[in-house]
């Protein structure tokens, strides 16, 4: 006589329900596994009435190169995960994430984070902390830059820094050298080629 239709629903729900706790004894295993418990599955342990004598097998250590490559790999992952997790800006709304002002007429591109954003929030300092370190870097190496330029042209003509327009006629004129040295490299490089041939 074949089974009824509850019973049918019955032993395939009790063969569903077992397989789901053997399925979840199973994650929870690999879940201790991974973090590092030392807790083994029932089958794995030992019998004391086997008499036999169990050796435990040492871990074998990973190797350096292979652990950077995957933390590495792990870190750009969750770097892309969390990058897809917060949803973009519209082009035309701030991308600061609590900001709803439009930026269709007056925004401002961030020259290091290359995002559009309101005028209140188009400094560095006031929408990244990342962006304002590398503002605070580029200035340090603008003034290092111009400090020596005015030092330098200090020594040729004392009093240049005090005259209107004499660092911006500075700077040109420091544009021009370098281009002739490079151009006078150039020609030197191609006279020494022709030369070997």
């Amino acid at each position: 006589m074949p089974p009824s239709s509850t019973n049918a629903f019955e032993v395939l729900r009790d063969e569903h329900s077992s397989t789901e706790d053997t399925q979840q004894n199973d994650d929870d295993v690999k879940i201790a596994r991974a973090r590092g418990d030392n807790i083994r599955a029932a089958d794995e342990l030992p019998m004391p009435d086997d008499g036999v004598k169990v050796t435990r097998k040492k871990k074998k250590k990973k190797k350096q190169s292979k652990d950077k490559a995957d933390d590495e790999e792990q870190v750009a992952e969750l770097v892309d995960r969390i990058e897809s997790a917060i949803p973009a800006a519209p082009t035309n709304q701030c991308a600061l994430p609590k900001c709803q002002v439009k930026t269709g007429v007056l925004g401002v591109v961030c020259e290091f984070c290359k995002r559009k954003f309101c005028m209140a929030h188009r400094h560095p300092e006031s929408h990244s902390s990342r962006c304002a370190e590398l503002k605070q870097s580029a200035e340090r190496v603008t003034h290092r830059r111009d400090a020596s330029l005015i030092i330098e042209a200090n020594k040729r003509d004392p009093g240049v820094a005090n005259r209107v327009g004499g660092i911006q006629k500075e700077r040109q004129d420091a544009k021009r050298r370098l281009q002739e040295r490079i151009e006078r490299a150039t020609l030197d490089r191609k006279a020494k080629d022709k030369g070997k041939k």
